[in-house]
């Protein structure tokens, strides 16, 4: 994938957060510790399948610090990554979500957030109580995530939102699962 991202640098690739490794066959953990005291991790040294399960067993700090590390190990080998987003839609766990946003601050990068409220996010809890709630909540980010700046190599004042707002998982839930 390195390799691929600096020889198409007009490509649109994001870092995929992840703090969940769900296939059988095929496992992964963290970049940042291998410390079962961490609650980033289930008895193989993997991460816990599911964002519920890492939400019963998570530490806050730990899960920046290996968010955080995913994300530096991309700017580390060079990808110029274009947004970020997140596996599973972990970084929308209450505990997690303004830090997530955080990041699309530190990164100066957009990060990938759902357009509409619907049952996976109050699954993840949340809190959108309905479909205005979560509007409001969305409005209120883009007013916060659209601002002017100057472009750092053509010096010309742009405006640029840092966040992008998908409706990703509604055209997911009219397609067959594959």
């Amino acid at each position: 994938i390195v390799k691929y991202a600096a020889d198409r640098p007009d490509l649109d690739l994001g870092v995929h957060l992840t703090l969940n490794s769900e296939w059988d066959a095929y496992r992964w953990g963290p970049l940042s510790t291998r410390d079962p005291g961490s609650g980033l991790i289930d008895e193989t040294g993997n991460f816990w399948r599911r964002p519920p399960m890492t939400q019963s067993q998570l530490n806050v700090e730990a899960a920046l610090v290996e968010l955080r590390a995913q994300i530096e190990l991309m700017k580390h080998f060079g990808v110029d990554f274009t947004h970020i987003d997140n596996h599973m839609g972990v970084t929308l766990l209450p505990e997690l979500f303004a830090h997530y946003v955080e990041f699309g601050f530190a990164y100066q990068t957009p990060v990938l957030v759902i357009r509409h409220a619907d049952e996976y996010t109050r699954q993840l809890g949340m809190g959108a109580d309905d479909e205005a709630d979560w509007a409001q909540f969305v409005r209120e980010l883009e007013a916060r995530f659209t601002q002017s700046f100057k472009h750092p190599e053509s010096g010309e004042q742009v405006t640029y939102r840092r966040l992008f707002l998908l409706q990703a998982y509604a055209l997911a839930r009219t397609l067959d699962p594959v």
